[in-house]
């Protein structure tokens, strides 16, 4: 764990980058000048409007650098925390799940889905919010979950991709552990689930 002492400190060096960062100095400016960006989105008025350009900007933006999708291509959620989009992120894996099936379902596998109802993958070394989360649905009898285990400190993608059935929905792997090298390769994961026309999510 890193010093508690500023990351710009030239008497001490800061290791926690897994759980936070400084800020770049680009993206310090471009919050600091968001600030100013007081209108509602929502509205016509100049103010507004000049709101929704800076969204829409950054929605664009995170797509290209962080997901590498082009403007035309999905959207961006945003949401309070990282837990809100972990859950946000399983929630939506569900209900796209039970959409497929239903429109591709008679009465009589109502029922069988019904006992078999969408499946999960990820780890026994998952963050709370994702590992916490999934125990609650699972005790609701709303999903069904595997849960890999690590081999020789690592998650092995091999043992991701044995878990994926018929009935799998969401493909969730922690990317790496504060304490430990548990975590698994994200372009592996998402490779592997993108063969298999999974959604795939990887988190810190």
């Amino acid at each position: 764990m890193g010093n508690s002492s500023s990351a710009s400190s030239s008497s001490s060096t800061y290791f926690d980058g897994n759980g936070t960062t400084p800020l770049h100095p680009a993206v310090h400016k471009a919050i600091t000048e968001s600030l100013d960006c007081y209108g509602n989105p929502s509205t016509p008025s100049d103010q507004g409007k000049r709101a929704k350009a800076v969204i829409d900007d950054a929605n664009e933006s995170i797509k290209a650098h962080v997901f590498g999708v082009p403007p035309e291509c999905g959207s961006v959620v945003w949401t309070g925390s990282g837990t809100e989009g972990n859950h946000t992120a399983v929630l939506l894996s569900l209900l796209q799940g039970t959409h497929t099936s239903h429109t591709q379902s008679t009465k009589k596998n109502k029922k069988a889905r019904a006992k078999n109802p969408p499946h999960i993958v990820t780890t026994t070394v998952e963050h709370p919010a994702i590992s916490k989360h999934l125990a609650s649905l699972e005790d609701l009898g709303l999903v069904s979950v595997t849960r890999v285990k690590p081999r020789g400190g690592q998650v092995v993608v091999e043992d991701v991709a044995e878990a994926v059935g018929d009935t799998t929905v969401l493909v969730t792997v922690i990317r790496a552990q504060v304490r430990s090298r548990r975590g698994a390769k994200r372009s592996d994961v998402h490779r592997s689930c993108w063969c298999s026309k999974l959604i795939s999510a990887s988190h810190f």
